[in-house]
């Protein structure tokens, strides 16, 4: 979990996402406090990385991690599947069917 105060406001880092942490009194910023435990708005995401940069906060936490898939060297091309289409039967019947 990574802090940051801007303003006098203090803010969290967490899956990618900045909360209210606590609210600063007097702070300039406090019209844009979210509230606690709440998501703060992405107007401030930025500000709060800096904030959080210049406090000694490592950049690489802040990046998105992309999986990458190995690509495989399989030549064979997928055959698509035939439709099998089914024979409706006609039914032989000598008695009065009733709904």
């Amino acid at each position: 979990m990574v802090k940051a105060t801007l303003g006098n406001d203090s803010y969290y880092y967490m899956k990618g996402k900045w909360y209210g942490l606590k609210r600063g009194k007097h702070s300039e910023k406090s019209r844009l406090y979210p509230g606690n435990n709440t998501s703060a708005p992405v107007v401030i995401y930025g500000d709060l990385r800096k904030a959080a940069i210049a406090a000694g906060t490592d950049p690489a936490l802040f990046t998105r991690r992309v999986e990458v898939t190995p690509l495989s060297n399989d030549d064979t091309e997928e055959v698509p599947k035939s439709r099998k289409s089914r024979r409706s039967a006609k039914k032989k019947s000598n008695s009065i069917s009733i709904f």
